[in-house]
Formats: C-alpha cells, sequence, structure tokens
C-alpha cells in the first residue's frame, strides 16, 4: 500500500487547536483529532506517525486545558494525532527549555524543516500569526507557512481526504 504525500510537516501550538475546538462542536473536533491521527498513520515514511507534531510543553498546555471539555476518547487520541517531539532528545531538550511557545514553536518548525519534507506549516490562532510571521520575516524561511484556525480545519480535511484517496479498495 502506497503512502500519502503530504508536502508539510504539521506543528500545532496550544492556541491553535484551543480555537480549533472553540469553532467546532464536539463532534466535529472529535472528527477533527481522528483525521489527524489518520493522516499521522498514513504519511509518507519517514515521517510516518510523527508527521502532525507539537513541543511537549505545547502538548501538555492543550491537554490539560481540553480534558473537560472533549470526550474521553477524543482526549485518549490526542497524543497519536499531535505527537509531542521527544526525538531526538538533545535537540528537545534544548528546545523544550524556551519558554516563549511562539518562539519554541518557530525553533521546532525551523528544526523539522531541515529534514524530509524540507517544509513545515505552523498551525496557530489568528491572533498569534503575526508574531510567528515576524520570526518568518526575520530567519528568511520561505518553506515555513503559518496558518490560523480556519485554514487548519480546511487543510486537514484536505489532507484527511487526499489520504482516502490513496487507499486501495
Amino acid at each position: 500500500m502506497s503512502k500519502t504525500y503530504i508536502s508539510h510537516r504539521l506543528l500545532f501550538d496550544s492556541e491553535g487547536i484551543i480555537k480549533i475546538n472553540e469553532k467546532l462542536n464536539k463532534t466535529a473536533f472529535a472528527v477533527f483529532i481522528y483525521n489527524l491521527m489518520y493522516i499521522n498513520t498514513n504519511a509518507k515514511p519517514p515521517t510516518k506517525k510523527n508527521h502532525i507534531i507539537t513541543s511537549k510543553r505545547s502538548f501538555d498546555d492543550f491537554a490539560s486545558k481540553l480534558a473537560n471539555k472533549i470526550d474521553e476518547g477524543t482526549f485518549s487520541i490526542l497524543e497519536p494525532a499531535i505527537r509531542p517531539q521527544e526525538k531526538p532528545a538533545e535537540v528537545c531538550s534544548i528546545l523544550e527549555q524556551i519558554d516563549d511557545e511562539i518562539k519554541r514553536m518557530w525553533e521546532y518548525s525551523v528544526y523539522v524543516s531541515s529534514e524530509y519534507p524540507y517544509q513545515s506549516i505552523i498551525f496557530t490562532s489568528h491572533d498569534k500569526m503575526s508574531f510567528y510571521e515576524e520570526y518568518k520575516a526575520k530567519d528568511k524561511k520561505e518553506n515555513i507557512i503559518i496558518n490560523d484556525e480556519n485554514e487548519a480545519i480546511d487543510k486537514i480535511e484536505k489532507y484527511h481526504l487526499l489520504c482516502l484517496e490513496d487507499k486501495p479498495g
């Protein structure tokens, strides 16, 4: 079975996932998280199961904020859907020390876009986009895209459909 090629690594900051949860009803958010997990599972190697990521601190932040807002089944698949990064340990331990989430997620994005597929998208809230755009302009990183919660919802649906189309039979 061939795996789906998605041209960008996908990163979520805590603001992005919280805003998506606020925009979608409980059922639609559960489907969104399931779609993320499905995309992660069907991504082309070497990023399979690690194509949609976040920092460990960001994951812990949004997981704690969502714990009482989403059902247990959805909560149980958050981690396989949006993988908190732990490897390589030496890089992640340095990046996790950055207190400012936007700076930390930017640095994760720069790091992962230096490897296949050499491009990344940071999904954040509309309110936080300008902060990421400042880093993008300063670092001259054209291979990193910044999207808000509305674009995230649309793109994840499109990527999920790509994965479904790629399945045989």
